[in-house]
Protein backbone atom coordinates (compact mmCIF):
# COMPACT_ATOMS: atom_id res chain seq x y z
CA UNK A 1 0.00 0.00 0.00
CA UNK A 2 1.59 3.36 -0.94
CA UNK A 3 1.89 5.66 1.63
CA UNK A 4 0.16 9.06 0.98
CA UNK A 5 1.45 12.37 2.66
CA UNK A 6 -0.25 16.03 3.18
CA UNK A 7 2.38 18.74 3.16
CA UNK A 8 0.85 21.88 5.50
CA UNK A 9 2.98 24.42 3.74
CA UNK A 10 1.38 23.87 0.68
CA UNK A 11 -2.23 22.92 -0.79
CA UNK A 12 -4.26 24.06 2.49
CA UNK A 13 -6.29 27.10 3.16
CA UNK A 14 -7.62 28.47 6.05
CA UNK A 15 -6.71 28.02 9.74
CA UNK A 16 -6.07 24.88 11.29
CA UNK A 17 -7.65 24.16 14.04
CA UNK A 18 -5.77 24.81 17.68
CA UNK A 19 -5.87 21.24 19.27
CA UNK A 20 -5.42 20.79 23.07
CA UNK A 21 -3.57 17.19 23.90
CA UNK A 22 -2.99 17.92 27.60
CA UNK A 23 -5.43 14.82 29.07
CA UNK A 24 -4.04 11.43 29.10
CA UNK A 25 -0.56 12.32 30.35
CA UNK A 26 1.55 10.45 32.68
CA UNK A 27 2.70 13.25 35.42
CA UNK A 28 4.55 10.83 37.79
CA UNK A 29 5.26 7.55 38.46
CA UNK A 30 5.70 5.66 41.90
CA UNK A 31 6.63 1.86 42.60
CA UNK A 32 6.97 -0.06 45.58
CA UNK A 33 8.14 -3.37 46.06
CA UNK A 34 7.97 -6.29 48.56
CA UNK A 35 10.71 -8.71 48.78
CA UNK A 36 10.08 -12.03 51.06
CA UNK A 37 7.77 -14.50 51.47
CA UNK A 38 4.65 -13.26 53.49
CA UNK A 39 1.69 -15.34 54.86
CA UNK A 40 -1.88 -15.63 55.50
CA UNK A 41 -3.86 -18.02 57.33
CA UNK A 42 -6.79 -15.26 58.48
CA UNK A 43 -10.56 -15.10 56.85
CA UNK A 44 -9.63 -11.49 57.63
CA UNK A 45 -8.29 -8.58 55.19
CA UNK A 46 -4.73 -8.75 56.60
CA UNK A 47 -1.84 -6.26 54.84
CA UNK A 48 0.49 -7.59 52.47
CA UNK A 49 2.92 -5.44 53.48
CA UNK A 50 3.29 -4.12 48.99
CA UNK A 51 2.12 -0.57 49.03
CA UNK A 52 3.27 3.12 48.01
CA UNK A 53 2.17 6.49 47.78
CA UNK A 54 1.23 9.23 45.75
CA UNK A 55 0.53 12.96 45.79
CA UNK A 56 -1.64 13.80 42.71
CA UNK A 57 -1.00 17.46 41.59
CA UNK A 58 -4.60 17.66 40.17
CA UNK A 59 -7.81 17.24 42.02
CA UNK A 60 -8.78 15.80 38.15
CA UNK A 61 -5.86 13.45 37.82
CA UNK A 62 -6.69 9.38 38.40
CA UNK A 63 -4.65 7.16 39.75
CA UNK A 64 -3.21 4.18 37.95
CA UNK A 65 -2.84 1.19 40.27
CA UNK A 66 -1.24 -1.71 38.90
CA UNK A 67 -0.39 -4.80 41.17
CA UNK A 68 2.18 -7.87 40.36
CA UNK A 69 1.49 -10.68 43.15
CA UNK A 70 4.35 -13.15 42.06
CA UNK A 71 4.75 -16.57 43.14
CA UNK A 72 1.22 -17.20 45.05
CA UNK A 73 0.83 -20.29 46.68
CA UNK A 74 -2.18 -21.82 48.35
CA UNK A 75 -1.72 -24.92 50.36
CA UNK A 76 -5.02 -26.10 50.30
CA UNK A 77 -7.26 -27.38 47.30
CA UNK A 78 -10.68 -26.09 46.89
CA UNK A 79 -10.37 -23.26 49.82
CA UNK A 80 -10.63 -19.92 48.41
CA UNK A 81 -7.59 -16.65 48.90
CA UNK A 82 -8.04 -13.38 47.86
CA UNK A 83 -6.65 -10.11 47.15
CA UNK A 84 -7.90 -6.54 47.22
CA UNK A 85 -7.07 -2.79 47.33
CA UNK A 86 -6.89 -0.84 50.61
CA UNK A 87 -6.63 2.95 50.02
CA UNK A 88 -5.78 6.10 52.43
CA UNK A 89 -6.18 9.98 51.61
CA UNK A 90 -4.55 12.18 53.64
CA UNK A 91 -4.37 9.86 57.00
CA UNK A 92 -8.45 9.72 57.25
CA UNK A 93 -8.41 5.54 57.08
CA UNK A 94 -7.97 3.09 55.10
CA UNK A 95 -10.77 1.31 53.20
CA UNK A 96 -11.83 -1.28 50.70
CA UNK A 97 -12.34 0.27 46.90
CA UNK A 98 -12.49 -2.98 45.71
CA UNK A 99 -15.33 -2.36 42.44
CA UNK A 100 -18.58 -2.68 43.34
CA UNK A 101 -20.15 -5.91 43.70
CA UNK A 102 -16.71 -7.58 44.66
CA UNK A 103 -15.19 -8.70 47.95
CA UNK A 104 -12.07 -9.52 45.97
CA UNK A 105 -10.26 -8.80 42.72
CA UNK A 106 -9.10 -11.85 41.95
CA UNK A 107 -9.64 -15.73 43.71
CA UNK A 108 -6.92 -17.93 43.63
CA UNK A 109 -7.06 -21.28 42.11
CA UNK A 110 -10.35 -23.07 41.60
CA UNK A 111 -11.47 -26.25 42.54
CA UNK A 112 -9.05 -28.14 40.05
CA UNK A 113 -6.04 -26.86 42.10
CA UNK A 114 -4.51 -29.97 44.13
CA UNK A 115 -3.19 -29.48 47.48
CA UNK A 116 0.46 -30.32 47.39
CA UNK A 117 1.19 -30.05 43.98
CA UNK A 118 3.48 -27.04 44.72
CA UNK A 119 1.59 -24.63 42.16
CA UNK A 120 2.20 -21.29 42.13
CA UNK A 121 0.44 -18.75 40.17
CA UNK A 122 1.45 -15.16 39.60
CA UNK A 123 -1.14 -12.60 40.26
CA UNK A 124 -1.60 -9.21 38.06
CA UNK A 125 -4.61 -6.65 38.17
CA UNK A 126 -5.23 -3.02 37.90
CA UNK A 127 -7.23 -0.11 38.54
CA UNK A 128 -8.04 3.11 37.36
CA UNK A 129 -9.09 5.03 41.00
CA UNK A 130 -10.36 8.59 40.95
CA UNK A 131 -9.15 10.87 44.09
CA UNK A 132 -10.51 14.06 43.74
CA UNK A 133 -7.60 15.39 45.94
CA UNK A 134 -4.14 16.96 46.32
CA UNK A 135 -3.36 15.40 49.22
CA UNK A 136 -1.17 12.34 49.74
CA UNK A 137 -2.71 8.64 48.40
CA UNK A 138 -1.42 5.41 50.28
CA UNK A 139 -2.38 2.36 48.37
CA UNK A 140 -1.82 -1.17 50.21
CA UNK A 141 -2.69 -4.63 49.18
CA UNK A 142 -4.65 -7.13 51.47
CA UNK A 143 -5.24 -10.65 51.65
CA UNK A 144 -7.19 -13.28 53.50
CA UNK A 145 -8.04 -17.14 52.93
CA UNK A 146 -11.00 -19.76 53.80
CA UNK A 147 -10.75 -21.81 56.94
CA UNK A 148 -7.82 -24.23 56.95
CA UNK A 149 -6.24 -22.72 54.52
CA UNK A 150 -2.88 -20.91 54.01
CA UNK A 151 -1.52 -18.48 50.90
CA UNK A 152 1.70 -17.53 50.54
CA UNK A 153 3.01 -14.59 48.25
CA UNK A 154 6.67 -14.47 46.75
CA UNK A 155 7.05 -18.02 47.89
CA UNK A 156 10.05 -18.69 45.25
CA UNK A 157 11.95 -15.85 46.86
CA UNK A 158 11.08 -13.35 44.17
CA UNK A 159 9.52 -9.59 44.36
CA UNK A 160 5.81 -8.05 44.11
CA UNK A 161 5.17 -4.95 42.75
CA UNK A 162 2.32 -2.24 43.17
CA UNK A 163 2.94 0.38 40.98
CA UNK A 164 1.01 3.89 40.83
CA UNK A 165 0.65 6.12 37.83
CA UNK A 166 -0.92 9.79 38.36
CA UNK A 167 -2.88 10.11 34.70
CA UNK A 168 -3.55 14.32 33.90
CA UNK A 169 -7.04 14.65 33.19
Amino acid sequence: MAQTFLKLDTGVTGTLPNANFSGGKVLQVVQGTLAGVVSTTSGSWSDTGLGASITPSSTSSKILVSVTLNSCYQNTANKGAYTTLFRDIGGGGYSNIAPTGNSAFYKYFGTSYSAGSGQTQNHNWEILDTVSSTSAVTYKVYFEVDTSSTLNVNQNAVTSYIVLKEIGA
